[in-house]
């Protein structure tokens, strides 16, 4: 949650936080890469739809990795005496804030991701890249799912979120009020209220479900048109590390 720092937050909850739900994101990271391997293979290590999926795959790698190392048993490097040393409380404050970092990293790295290349293939499809991010998608959402309202808030509300997590869990923007719906579960997008459904357990949720949308997308027929889809920036995946000889299996 935004509001992390709370009275009852102990160093106990903020590890079981965090490793309750890397299960969920070490399976999220293994269909990712199954969606990296299948488009390596039918569009080729350059097209931006195998090296949208490389890249996610080395930030899912980056966020279990900073999972798994967020226990009560941090830091374990050369300053761990003295962090041991602290007060409980202060404790807390240091591993909630590292919590926080992490978060917005992860939300931060899959919003510039899913930006750019939605605008690459607005490029490709329009002929041009539009003036913001929220006009990409109403285009994109027009063409593709024609209007489907649900879908346009779960590529909005990203960008929402993305922002909250820099100014307290405020959307500091006047926005038309929206309620998103994923599975059963219902996030009231409101101005002046906080979000507070941006924990790792919701973060999750939400990603895949735009990873959802992405895979749509790449396989909508206009798309699938396309021999091959351009970067429009200098992202770039290291993604020939993560391929063995057989091009399909993960690297022990």
């Amino acid at each position: 949650m935004i509001t992390i720092l709370s009275s009852n937050l102990s160093l106990v909850n903020l590890d079981k936080l965090n490793k309750v739900v890397i299960p969920s994101y070490d399976l999220f990271f293994r269909e990712i890469w199954n969606h990296f391997s299948k488009y390596y293979q039918g569009y080729g290590e350059d097209d931006y739809r195998s090296i949208f999926f490389g890249t996610y795959v080395e930030s899912l790698l980056w966020t279990i990795y900073q999972l798994e190392n967020f226990s009560n048993n941090a830091p374990n490097l050369s300053i761990r005496p003295r962090f041991t040393s602290l007060k409980e409380s202060s404790r807390v404050q240091i591993l909630a804030q590292f919590d926080t970092i992490n978060r917005k990293t992860f939300v931060m790295d899959t919003m510039s991701l899913v930006e750019d290349f939605l605008n690459s293939i607005c490029i490709e499809i329009f002929g041009k890249q539009f003036r913001d991010y929220k006009t990409t998608i109403d285009e994109l959402n027009k063409l593709i799912f024609s209007g489907d309202k649900n879908k346009l808030n779960s590529l909005y509300s990203l960008y929402l979120i993305r922002n909250s997590l820099h100014n307290n869990g405020f959307i500091k923007r006047k926005i038309q009020e929206f309620d998103l719906i994923i599975g059963t579960k219902t996030h009231p997008f409101r101005n002046n209220s906080q979000i507070t459904f941006s924990g790792w357990d919701d973060l999750y949720i939400l990603a895949k479900n735009i990873m959802e949308i992405i895979i749509e997308i790449i396989e909508n027929p206009i798309i699938r048109k396309i021999p091959k889809v351009k970067h429009t920036n200098a992202l770039e995946s290291d993604t020939g590390v993560l391929i063995n000889n057989n091009k399909n299996q993960i690297k022990s």
